[in-house]
């Protein structure tokens, strides 16, 4: 990460997306961004603490976080394997972008794939939209001209030609 916050440094415009994968990671990876002076660079996704954010006592105020959904509903987000489940998630998403106004996000971090659900009612509450992992080319097109706020890719050369074409 360190190797990352340094080869990004020189780049302005260029944001560090950090998917926490383990819980309590925050505080270090803050402090090692404030080392490279990429503190408002930042964001967070993945398997962040919520109450890091609360809005009037957030922690991180110039980092930008992507809530995952399974950090509200941990036990909703297990049953996306099944129709019924993708279909109680769907249910369950106004009332989580509701909740999400009492935390200091970005938006809502979400599957590609599922994000034709979200899309719609996300712009209509104001919540922004991160989608992961988007690797593939007619993918990455669609939602750059969705104007979403963040793509992680493991393609990203790909992304930035595409972004560069589109004059996105």
């Amino acid at each position: 990460l360190e190797e990352a916050f340094r080869m990004i440094q020189g780049v302005p415009k260029k944001k560090i997306n950090c998917d926490l994968k383990q819980k309590g990671l925050e505080e270090e990876i803050y402090r090692l961004a404030l080392e490279h002076e990429m503190e408002r660079r930042l964001i967070f996704t993945g398997d962040v603490n919520p109450e890091l954010f609360r809005k009037g006592s957030c922690v991180f105020p110039t980092v930008a976080w992507y809530a995952n959904f399974e950090v509200f509903r941990p036990g909703l987000y297990r049953q996306m394997e099944s129709e019924e489940g993708r279909a109680r998630v769907k249910e369950a998403l106004p009332e989580v972008l509701d909740e999400m106004k009492g935390y200091e996000t970005a938006g809502l971090n979400w599957h590609y794939s599922l994000v034709e659900q979200v899309l719609d009612l996300a712009e209509e509450k104001g919540i922004g939209i991160s989608v992961w992992t988007v690797d593939e080319e007619e993918l990455q097109r669609k939602f750059l001209r969705k104007h979403v706020d963040n793509i992680t890719t493991r393609r990203l050369k790909q992304l930035i030609t595409i972004r560069n074409e589109e004059r996105l």
